[in-house]
């Protein structure tokens, strides 16, 4: 495969956006109910921060995604996406179910299969 696909670039620009969103998110959560329970929320700070992870994973991997480099976590990050409807982030939920449609597409997996086994150079 020579050239890169159009649902590739579409890939690296949700992942990128869906984890701006759940940064965002994350960090949003976070800070109402740290101050709105008068820093008694501080107990629940380490759940709070599993989307600005996952938020942090995503920008990542569509940054390689972008890039043309070796990405192999495409489908788990999906997975983190649609697993973001537990902090009631519909649109992650929504990017992550495009992104494994898209990545589904034989042109788009077999570009990244390429890409993995080193025949495609960018």
């Amino acid at each position: 495969m020579d050239s890169k696909p159009g649902n590739v670039q579409i890939i690296g620009i949700m992942m990128i956006a869906s984890g701006v969103l759940n940064i965002l998110a994350g960090a949003g959560i976070a800070v109402g109910i740290v101050i709105g329970t008068l820093f008694l929320g501080l107990i629940c700070l380490p759940i709070l921060v599993i989307p600005i992870g996952v938020g942090i994973f995503e920008i990542v991997t569509g940054a390689n995604v972008l890039n043309g480099k070796l990405t192999k976590h495409i489908q788990l990050v999906a997975g983190l996406e649609i697993a973001s409807i537990l902090w009631a982030n519909f649109l992650s939920l929504a990017g992550g179910i495009l992104v494994l449609v898209f990545y589904n597409d034989d042109e788009t997996k077999a570009y990244f299969e390429d890409l993995n086994r080193g025949t495609i150079s960018m």
